[in-house]
This record gives C-alpha cells, sequence and structure tokens, in this order.
C-alpha cells in the first residue's frame, strides 16, 4: 500500500511539472496573439478612418457636381437687349446642311450621340456587368498577386497585370494588402486594392477585348481612343438670343474637362474639340464611359432623352 501512495505521489510531482512547463510555452504564445490581435486591430481602424475620409470626400465632390449641373441646367432669367430689329430666335432657325451628323469613312470608328455599354463589344460588356456584382472581401497581409488571382476567380474575368510597368514604380508581386469588405461590387475592391499599393504613381485598369488590364495611370493613356458625340439637341435646349451655337459647345467643353478626369486634359494627349454640334474627343475608354454619363444626365435634367 506504501509503494501505491509512493508511486501516486512521484506520478502527481511529474504531472504538475509536465503542468508547469506546458503552461512557459503557452504564456508567451498567448501575449505574442495578444500583440499581433492589438496590431491588426490598430491597422483596421487606421483604414476605416481612411475609408470614412475618402466617403466625406466623394461625398463633397458629389455636391459640387450637382450644384455645378445645377448652375448648367438652370433657365436664364437675363432680359436680352433691346434690338431695333430683333431677329428670329436661334432655336426657331432650320439647321443648316453642315450641321447634320456625318457618318465616318472609316467603318471602324464610333458615331455615336452618346457613349454606353450598349455600343460595346460582347466580351467587354460582360466583364462590366461582373464588375457591378457584390462579394465580401477580406485580405489580410496577401501579396498583391494572390489578391488579384482571387478578385479574377471571385468576379469570373480576366486580368492581366503589366508587372514591369507596376515594377517600375514600386509596385511588387508580393507588395501586402490588408483590406476587409463586406456587400461591395468587384470594381470597389479592384479600385481600394490598386490605391492601397500604389507607390508614386496611381494604379488603375482598363476593359479591352474581355480582359481587364492592371497597369499605371499614365500608361493607362496611352491606350486612347477617339470618339465622336452628337450634341445638336443640349445645344438647342440652351439657345437664347444674343448666345451662339459655339459658345454653348464651348461651355459643354469646359464643363467636361472640369468634371472628367481634370488632370489628364494638360497631362496626356487627350483632345477635345467641338463644331457643327459634333465633339470629337481623344481619351481613355473609361474616360469616355464617364462622358457618356454626364451627357446622359444632362439629358435627363432638360427631358430630351
Amino acid at each position: 500500500m506504501n509503494d501505491y501512495r509512493k508511486h501516486g505521489t512521484i506520478i502527481t510531482i511529474h504531472v504538475l511539472a509536465i503542468l508547469v512547463f506546458v503552461g512557459s510555452l503557452i504564456t508567451p504564445a498567448v501575449a505574442q496573439g495578444q500583440r499581433t490581435l492589438e496590431r491588426q486591430i490598430t491597422r483596421l481602424t487606421a483604414e476605416v478612418a481612411m475609408l470614412k475620409a475618402t466617403i466625406e470626400r466623394l461625398r463633397a465632390e458629389n455636391a459640387e457636381l450637382r450644384e455645378r449641373l445645377a448652375q448648367y441646367d438652370a433657365p436664364s432669367t437675363d432680359a436680352p437687349e433691346p434690338a431695333a430689329q430683333p431677329a428670329e430666335p436661334a432655336v426657331q432657325e432650320p439647321a443648316s446642311p453642315d450641321d447634320t451628323p456625318t457618318t465616318p469613312d472609316d467603318p471602324n470608328a464610333v458615331d455615336s450621340s452618346e457613349f454606353d455599354l450598349s455600343r460595346e463589344p460582347e466580351a467587354d460588356r460582360r466583364v462590366y456587368q461582373r464588375l457591378q456584382n457584390r462579394h465580401s472581401f477580406e485580405f489580410e497581409g496577401m501579396a498583391l498577386e494572390e489578391v488579384v488571382q482571387h478578385i479574377s476567380g471571385v468576379a469570373g474575368v480576366n486580368i492581366a497585370t503589366r508587372w514591369a510597368t507596376l515594377n517600375a514604380v514600386g509596385v511588387r508581386r508580393d507588395s501586402e494588402v490588408n483590406i476587409r469588405l463586406s456587400d461591395a461590387t468587384v470594381e470597389q475592391a479592384l479600385r481600394l486594392v490598386l490605391e492601397q499599393v500604389a507607390g508614386v504613381s496611381p494604379l488603375g485598369f482598363y476593359v479591352s477585348q474581355g480582359v481587364i488590364t492592371i497597369t499605371t495611370h499614365s500608361d493607362l493613356y496611352g491606350e486612347m481612343m477617339t470618339r465622336v458625340y452628337d450634341i445638336r439637341d443640349l445645344v438647342t435646349a440652351r439657345l437664347t438670343d444674343g448666345t451662339s451655337r459655339q459658345e454653348i459647345i464651348d461651355t459643354i467643353i469646359h464643363d467636361i474637362m472640369t468634371f472628367v478626369d481634370q488632370p489628364s486634359w494638360d497631362r496626356t494627349s487627350a483632345i477635345i474639340s467641338g463644331h457643327q454640334g459634333q465633339l470629337t474627343i481623344e481619351q481613355t475608354r473609361h474616360n469616355h464611359l464617364v462622358i457618356g454619363v454626364l451627357l446622359a444626365q444632362w439629358r435627363e435634367a432638360r427631358d430630351l432623352r
């Protein structure tokens, strides 16, 4: 009986020693995990603050855009100067033959009154539609290359990344991404990822032949295309005594250059000109989409659609 008690005491001592040893191993791991969690909370707090600031900036820009559009579409209250022999209002004048839009000689050129997805290739339309699908995204310390592959798989789209161009501005395949989004569109997620890893040069993407290509903003402007927009209806709707058609066209051009990627008009080969009720614009594919949306908003405000 004494032997059994002796052996029991020895076993108890061994068990206690093992527990002490295991505790000495677990305690540092728990402390390390707690520190890691605290760092993650701090980083997420900073990211939330950054997102809030971005939202406030976008709200301010949206308010400015609405105010500018309201000013643009507000009816003129200035009475015309009296004239000895007033001419017939220009809005009632028949359009001259030169005011009729012409069909481009090049069948591949686009002659549209408004740029929209219905005029895009079917493969590109599918990509733009999938960019609007909503998902949840969680990237914690993930390499940029893996993030791009994940987004490509989730969205069901092909994504090509110009790594050589990105490397030149300090963005690498293993650049770390830390983003958590709930119920966000694929486009929102992709833009936030590119914004987070961007170095000295902002990053962006464009859609062509059913493929999303990621590159730098400066490289995007190498993918320029020319579109022709018929804006005679907008010009006619703004005609008043003493205002010429060209003056109205110049105002529309000014507003487009103000609201659509303003820096691009000065820093790239982007071109915009207006004559005989048409605008000829050389810009990136994405900026053409924005121009189409802007023209559509102006037409809707004047009930021209």
